[in-house]
C-alpha cells in the first residue's frame, strides 16, 4: 500500500512537472512550415515514383509476354520456311521430269506455225 501511494505521488509530481516544462525547439515557425512543405513535396514525388514503378512492372510483364509470342511466331516462321524450301525442291524435280519437249518450245512452234500457214495460204 505504501508503494502504491508513493507511486501515485511521484507520478502526479512528474505529470505536473512535465506540463510545466516548455519544449524548446531550435526551429522557428517558418522553418517548421518549410520542413512540412518539403515533406509533402517528397511524399507526392514518392507516390508518383511508386505509380511509375507499378506501370514499369506492368510494361515488363507485357514485354515478356510479347517476347514469348514473338519467339513462338519465329519458330513457326522457321518451320514454314523449311516447308516452302522443300516445296521448291519438289517443284524443281517435277519440272525436270515434265520438261517441255524440243518441239513444244515457242521458237519451234512459231516457225512450224509460220511454215504451215504459208503452205496453206499457197494451196488455197
Amino acid at each position: 500500500m505504501k508503494k502504491l501511494i508513493i507511486f501515485i505521488i511521484l507520478s502526479l509530481g512528474l505529470m505536473t512537472n512535465a506540463k510545466s516544462q516548455v519544449i524548446d525547439t531550435c526551429f522557428s515557425k517558418r522553418k517548421i512550415i518549410n520542413i512540412y512543405n518539403n515533406i509533402r513535396v517528397l511524399e507526392h514525388r514518392d507516390s508518383i515514383h511508386t505509380q511509375l514503378m507499378e506501370e514499369y512492372k506492368a510494361q515488363c510483364i507485357d514485354f515478356k509476354s510479347a517476347l514469348e509470342l514473338d519467339s513462338i511466331t519465329i519458330e513457326g516462321q522457321k518451320v514454314q520456311i523449311t516447308n516452302l524450301q522443300e516445296n521448291v525442291k519438289d517443284w524443281k524435280k517435277i519440272y525436270e521430269t515434265v520438261k517441255p519437249k524440243w518441239y513444244e518450245k515457242p521458237p519451234v512452234m512459231f516457225s512450224a506455225g509460220a511454215i504451215l500457214s504459208t503452205l496453206l495460204f499457197k494451196l488455197f
